[in-house]
């Protein structure tokens, strides 16, 4: 596993909740359904073995499934990093028990 990941994911993720944040709780909710298991792990596959051209889409579709399942109450944890976003305006992450607001 890439030891850059969360790092970069911590960068990544909050800018696509700010994305999102004038988003509809319908609206996300659409986009959330819509993130298909299957086709995720396919590209997760992609992202774990540095496939030529096809890494950074499969990083910006971790960052944005993150992202918008953030959204839901209880937020989502991956890698350590629990990710949950509560309006209007607050982005957390939680990493291991330290908190990063």
């Amino acid at each position: 596993m890439n030891h850059l990941l969360p790092d970069m994911l911590m960068i990544a993720v909050p800018l696509w909740v700010e994305r999102y944040r004038p988003f509809s709780f319908d609206e996300r909710q659409k986009l959330i359904n819509e993130i298909n298991q299957s086709d995720f792990c396919y590209r997760m596959e992609h992202l774990l073995h540095k496939t030529e051209g096809k890494t950074a889409q499969a990083f910006n579709d971790l960052a944005r499934s993150l992202a918008l399942l953030s959204f839901v109450p209880g937020g989502i944890t991956f890698m350590g990093t629990k990710w949950e976003t509560k309006e209007p305006s607050h982005v957390e992450a939680t990493v291991d028990g330290f908190e990063n607001r």
